[in-house]
């Protein structure tokens, strides 16, 4: 399936794509603070290229539990530096944002695909401009902004995203250019998470392209006691992700991720 980014597009179906996590935040949970300046921005996009990260997914604003928020003005600042440095790079490039303003200067700077954990509710602004621009669209599943909840975390999510996808349609996103996100870590028990993971095409309203991402969260701190074992942990759910239909998987290190998620595809897609 080709998945329209602008000008561009990816193709989901043949192999797992892997995104790469650029945090240019002081406060994110695992890697706050290690891309700071323009040389260390510069390593970290080369070091994801290098190790087989096909999109790269730029946030300058952590979104962990008890994040601190930033203005808009602060988040463009932070992204700024790698946006200038990924125009030079082949790679596909996301900004991960919930505001429009922060959106609009990205996709000014060559930005393809926005990433909004907050599946356009955030910012009444972002379903029109991502109409406009005919950018690629995260939708992610936010059981945090989600109020008539039910035990159900499935047939809940699958509403959530039903709901957001009618919101993205209605302002000119094309559905071509939607990919859909179970939201792992957003509002989730443990319980919920791991039926999320085990069952992820249920919460699909559509046949859109759907994105995994667990890399490092809570979630994988269940079964590690320090960074690399969660990584480990990451490449284990994210496997387990590919077996239930996901498209892409979203991590920190694509290095130690790409064999296993090379082992999934020759398992799963033959």
């Amino acid at each position: 399936m080709a998945v329209k980014l602008g000008s561009k597009s990816i193709e989901t179906g043949k192999r797992t794509l892997i995104m790469g996590i650029l945090n240019v935040t002081p406060d994110s949970f695992s890697d706050g603070g290690s891309f700071f300046d323009e040389e260390s921005i510069a390593r970290g996009i080369d070091e994801l290229i290098k190790n087989g990260a096909d999109i790269i997914d730029v946030g300058g604003e952590s979104t962990r539990p008890g994040y601190t928020p930033v203005d808009a003005d602060e988040e463009i600042r932070r992204i700024s530096p790698a946006l200038d440095l990924l125009r030079s790079r082949d790679v596909i490039v996301s900004v991960d944002t919930s505001k429009a303003r922060v959106a609009e200067f990205a996709l000014d700077k060559g930005c393809d695909i926005i990433n909004d954990v907050t599946a356009l509710y955030g910012d009444n602004d972002m379903a029109s401009l991502c109409g406009r621009s005919a950018c690629g669209v995260v939708l992610m599943y936010n059981r945090r902004l989600q109020e008539d909840t039910t035990e159900d975390v499935l047939a809940d999510a699958r509403r959530f995203l039903a709901g957001a996808v009618k919101t993205a349609v209605d302002a000119g996103v094309s559905n071509d250019s939607i990919i859909i996100d179970p939201g792992i870590g957003f509002g989730t028990t443990r319980e919920e998470e791991i039926l999320l993971t085990k069952y992820l095409a249920e919460i699909n309203p559509g046949d859109y392209p759907i994105l995994y991402a667990c890399s490092r969260k809570r979630l994988t701190g269940e079964f590690a006691s320090n960074m690399e074992e969660r990584d480990s942990a990451t490449a284990a759910l994210s496997v387990m992700s590919v077996s239930a239909g996901a498209d892409i998987v979203r991590v920190h290190n694509p290095g130690l991720i790409r064999p296993a998620i090379k082992a999934a595809d020759a398992l799963y897609r033959g």
